[in-house]
């Protein structure tokens, strides 16, 4: 994970990530590349009516999430930890974000 030199979560090495607390999707503000996932993601929150935001998050604060997520094109993976915090998990959230993603339609090219 890429960390700004005033601590604030940035993204992966090749995925983006999401932070749940519980009631909100939390997309870190800060020098990311947005991949195609997560634009995706966005998009659905929105039209589930889920809410979500995009701020800046230290890595010293996520104890305040219970759930982080990897995004990618290959789909969504759940992080157990980051630096030495354990998340506790959100499988029924993590199953709405693959789910939400599924349904997400196909763009032709």
């Amino acid at each position: 994970m890429f960390v700004t030199a005033d601590g604030s979560i940035a993204e992966g090495t090749f995925w983006n990530i999401a932070l749940w607390d519980g009631e909100t999707a939390t997309w870190p503000e800060g020098p990311v590349l947005a991949g195609v996932t997560l634009s995706l993601l966005r998009q659905a929150l929105a039209q589930a009516a889920i809410p979500q935001r995009s701020i800046p998050v230290r890595l010293d604060a996520i104890g305040a999430y219970r759930a982080a997520f990897a995004l990618n094109s290959t789909g969504i993976q759940d992080i157990a930890a980051i630096d030495g915090h354990v998340f506790g998990g959100d499988a029924r959230f993590g199953a709405w974000l693959r789910a939400l993603l599924a349904a997400s339609p196909w763009e032709p090219f």
